[in-house]
């Protein structure tokens, strides 16, 4: 029924430097990536899209600390997702198949081949949604992850690829539940993921360059994690609304390392509440979500304290000549609380900004 097609170029620079005097590492990173989509809609129920998507990267670095060798990677995909609606669930499938080569400059190369499939149950049962989902997915090692080896004062450390990297894989199970009222909605999700040689960056507690070294390694793991939403409109009036808003989410792992098995930059679980207000071509948000700490780091790796963050968003929407226009203004931080955000390299080195005001327009043609 319906022929897609998408192709983007991407010409890209940017130079870490080390002050305004002298300038660091320059990467330079071309690329390309197309996309062809069949989609079918057969009228009884059957929605499909089958398709091929293909790509090439050429990343490069210059200067006298480059972590990464000169490498080009090139990548052919053929996937197809079909959703039968049946007479009270609907079924979803996908499957995935995609080939990826990486080749540095000195002539040296590896490819992977990587395979993914899934699928999930969705039934509808009057105000109430249940969804269940399983699946295998596998991931090529990328460059970085390959082929790393010196100084990235980027994430303040020496980092060290592993060239014999494995393809990635995982078995996914998720259940959602969801249920809408006449003035509430409430959502809930919770999954297991099992790795196999699970790629990830981790500290061995020895110094390179006067930075900590962090290498590329594999090991199996296991994550585990939920995510709730709700919404309660708790007014209504001439020509608009309030209501409040509530979220959490948190996430557990363990990886089948010797040591330490816990996971390096886990995000802490999350707890978050806010007030919406819409009337007319007016909108205001106040946000407040607290993250907790983080106090199982992994080996070499440094707590993180709790902290909270109060958020403001105003905005105005005007029509000026069949165009949307919107200003808004943006408080974030505003308690300008102390933030470090434990899924960071360099949290230690470097709190998140603190109380941030944005004002600005955006159009939509």
């Amino acid at each position: 029924s319906r022929l897609n097609l998408r192709f983007t170029n991407n010409d890209y620079t940017h130079t870490e430097a080390h002050s305004a005097e002298e300038a660091g590492t320059r990467f330079v990173v071309d690329s390309y990536e197309g996309r062809v989509e069949l989609a079918q809609q057969d009228g009884v129920g059957l929605d499909g899209v089958g398709g091929l998507q293909f790509g090439k990267r050429r990343f490069s670095a210059l200067g006298e600390e480059v972590f990464v060798p000169p490498v080009d990677t090139s990548s052919v995909g053929a996937f197809l997702t079909t959703e039968y609606d049946f007479d009270g669930f609907d079924l979803e499938s996908g499957v995935r198949f995609e080939r990826v080569r990486h080749e540095t400059r000195t002539a040296k190369s590896t490819s992977f081949s990587a395979m993914s499939a899934s699928i999930g149950v969705v039934v509808n049962p009057g105000t109430m949604l249940v969804g269940i989902h399983g699946g295998y997915s596998a991931r090529a090692p990328v460059a970085e992850e390959l082929f790393s080896n010196g100084p990235h004062l980027v994430t303040g450390s020496f980092e060290i690829g592993d060239p014999n990297l494995d393809v990635e894989s995982a078995w996914h199970g998720s259940a959602t539940l969801t249920w809408s009222g006449n003035r509430a909605m409430l959502t809930g999700t919770a999954y297991v993921t099992a790795f196999r040689n699970y790629i990830h960056a981790f500290a061995d507690g020895t110094i390179e360059d006067d930075l900590p070294v962090v290498r590329y390694g594999q090991a199996d793991a296991l994550l585990r994690g939920f995510d709730l939403a709700a919404n309660v409109t708790v007014a209504e009036f001439d020509g608009g609304s309030a209501a409040l808003t509530f979220l959490a989410d948190a996430v557990a792992a363990r990886v089948d390392a010797t040591g330490n098995d816990r996971l390096p930059r886990l995000p802490p679980a999350r707890l978050g509440i806010g007030l919406t207000v819409e009337r007319g071509q007016f909108d205001a948000k106040l946000d407040y979500l607290r993250t907790f700490k983080q106090n199982k780091p992994a080996e070499f790796e440094l707590p993180t304290d709790a902290y909270g963050d109060l958020r403001l968003h105003l905005a105005l929407d005007h029509v000026v000549g069949g165009a949307r226009v919107r200003m808004f203004l943006q408080g974030r931080n505003l308690t300008d609380e102390e933030q470090r955000h434990h899924t960071s390299f360099i949290k230690d080195l470097a709190p998140a900004p603190g109380r941030t005001w944005v004002i600005g327009v955006e159009t939509a043609f």
